[in-house]
């Protein structure tokens, strides 16, 4: 579960590095 919520952390980090 852990390991879930990381990837998910870094997606959205992705998704705000390509926005801005």
């Amino acid at each position: 579960m852990l390991l879930a919520l990381g990837l998910t952390l870094v997606l959205y980090a992705s998704l705000q590095a390509e926005e801005n």
